[in-house]
């Protein structure tokens, strides 16, 4: 059988975007960090930027099976939040796959609570076939099923909310969107990568036009259009 080729190109911008947000994490950290990160780092060992250049080195692979997990700053500085993240790709797939389980942990750092939120490729040809977000109550990582402290029941498999991506770089930038907002995303894309990823956005209704090097505008009535 003839080796399946990896798409080398978005191997290597997905993980400058781990890189980046690892980076951010550890800036966090220095300047203080939280109680509930103390207490969260004792559950699970958080991923350093050496343990995730080691992962990227390979085109197949999960960052559990390290046993760590992808520790993210807080949304906007907000210490009552702590994101983990569970992470594996496959970009020998024709379609490269890429799952982020972020564990939203928050409450007294002695009986945190949590909720999770997966970002997620498209899924062969199932009900979920496209880029999307659902919830989960489960990190699901190297055939393991470890239970996030949820406090009530939550559905897991519906709804399967639709990303405005068609790539796995496109569905980083949810992700970051998602967790920090469209400035988080502006300066991602100043990173020497940044001109790079742009190719990638053409879904997403806030970057740079690829027809026509604008960006997209929101009119009167909250409606996206490319800006003129």
């Amino acid at each position: 059988m003839a080796k399946k080729k990896i798409n080398q190109e978005q191997h290597t911008l997905v993980g400058e975007m781990a890189l980046w947000l690892t980076r951010k994490y550890y800036r966090w950290l220095r300047d203080g960090g939280s109680e509930l990160n103390q207490a969260i780092a004792q559950l699970f060992t958080p991923a350093t930027e050496q343990d995730i250049s080691v992962l990227f080195r390979n085109p197949d692979a999960e960052l559990s099976n390290m046993n760590k997990y992808l520790f993210l700053a807080p949304p906007k500085g907000d210490a009552t939040i702590l994101p983990v993240a569970a992470f594996r790709f496959n970009f020998q797939r024709m379609v490269p796959e890429v799952r982020v389980q972020v564990g939203l942990f928050a409450g007294n750092p002695e009986s945190p609570r949590a909720i999770g939120v997966r970002f997620e490729t498209p899924e062969g040809t199932g009900a979920h076939n496209y880029y999307h977000c659902q919830l989960f109550s489960h990190y699901m990582t190297g055939g393991r099923n470890i239970p996030l402290p949820v406090d009530h029941w939550i559905p897991t498999s519906d709804p399967t909310l639709l990303l405005g991506a068609k790539n796995s770089v496109a569905l980083m930038v949810c992700l970051i969107a998602s967790l920090y907002g469209r400035p988080a995303v502006e300066k991602l894309a100043l990173e020497p990568f940044g001109d790079q990823m742009k190719r990638y956005m053409d879904l997403v209704p806030w970057v740079e036009s690829k027809a026509t090097g604008k960006r997209h505008q929101e009119d009167e009535y909250g409606r996206w259009h490319c800006g003129v």
